[in-house]
């Protein structure tokens, strides 16, 4: 189904004028972290009920006989009115483009990745699945509420046997992909685990980068020269942060002009500044 022909079957504004038909409530939240912004990778805040039924009479938010989510699914946000989420599940697996209403009237289309979701069994416990929406994938438009362009991104995923890396691009006015966020983890819950996220600015010049691991935790912060200007070290001792830290601050042809050491005393830091002269 076109998702023209399905917002001439859904009028607005959405939530109120659907009828729901009251057999079984089942509520669904999206608890995974959030961004405090509609359109943004991570939805949160949605809620979802087993049956839904519009004022034409087309159900949706079915389950197969297996009680995975099955054909045309809406999820709508509790506190407004205007925001939502609408697109197609395959036993349990978002399938196709799916649609992201803002209340402002923005949207956008692209595809989800599943993830685990619990939902209430009825009887005061929870039933986990492997379904349902979790995070943005492959490319997504975002349109304004004039139906105009604004912005394309595209979200990458890769999942391994000990961790699982991201990488978030954007389009160009050249129409090129440009690479603007990269994280991955590894080894997560070991004294191995390497952390890193790297942000790049929309013309791919590196802004920050920073590598945590069971031993220290490190911070660079660049010039737009590609240069670092500061870098943070922290250690750790089976990983739990130590009390001290080291600052290094470099101008912007590399050379270091400034180092700081810091020891933190309940909350409370002395700082040992050094100039360094060239």
């Amino acid at each position: 189904m076109r998702f023209q022909d399905l917002q001439q079957m859904l009028p607005q504004p959405l939530p109120e004028t659907l009828m729901r038909y009251r057999l079984i409530i089942i509520l669904t939240f999206l608890t995974i972290k959030s961004y405090g912004q509609c359109g943004q990778e991570y939805p949160s805040g949605f809620c979802h009920s087993s049956i839904f039924v519009t004022h034409q009479g087309d159900t949706l938010n079915k389950l197969d006989n297996l009680g995975f989510y099955q054909g045309l699914h809406l999820y709508t946000y509790s506190s407004d009115s205007n925001t939502f989420i609408i697109g197609n599940y395959r036993h349990g697996q978002p399938v196709g483009e799916w649609k992201y209403h803002c209340s402002d009237s923005s949207y956008s289309f692209g595809q989800f990745k599943s993830g685990i979701q619990s939902t209430s069994d009825g009887n005061g416990g929870w039933v986990t699945k492997k379904q349902g929406i979790y995070s943005k994938d492959g490319v997504w438009k975002y349109f304004d509420k004039d139906s105009q362009l604004i912005k394309t991104q595209r979200f990458e995923h890769f999942d391994y046997k000990n961790g699982w890396a991201k990488k978030i691009f954007i389009v160009d006015t050249n129409g090129t992909f440009i690479l603007v966020n990269f994280e991955s983890k590894y080894k997560y819950y070991s004294k191995f685990r390497k952390e890193t996220t790297i942000h790049y600015t929309e013309d791919g010049i590196i802004l920050s980068a920073e590598y945590n691991s069971f031993w220290r935790d490190v911070t660079l912060e660049y010039y737009n020269n590609s240069q670092v200007s500061k870098k943070t070290k922290r250690r750790k001792f089976l990983g739990k942060a130590l009390n001290k830290t080291i600052e290094k601050e470099y101008n912007y042809k590399g050379q270091l002009e400034n180092k700081i050491k810091t020891t933190w005393h309940n909350r409370k830091s002395d700082s040992v500044w050094k100039q360094v002269y060239w």
